[in-house]
């Protein structure tokens, strides 16, 4: 019997697979530009940098070469 959090990472993977045979690119996994913009309240930011080493770290970590 799987638990939920085996449950969500296999939905996860048949989405992922799914969107690759529709023909989703790399460049369709990128975040919009308000996502880099500082927050009013701390005027933290993320880099695009730091995100396209979270995505790839992310991408290792379940096993979804690019």
């Amino acid at each position: 019997k799987e638990n939920l959090s085996e449950i969500a990472q296999n939905i996860s993977d048949i989405v992922r697979r799914f969107n690759l045979e529709e023909g989703m690119i790399a460049s369709d996994e990128k975040l919009a530009e308000p996502f880099f913009t500082p927050l009013e309240d701390s005027n933290s930011v993320i880099t695009r940098a730091e995100m396209d080493k979270l995505v790839k770290d992310y991408m290792e970590l379940r096993n979804w070469g690019k």
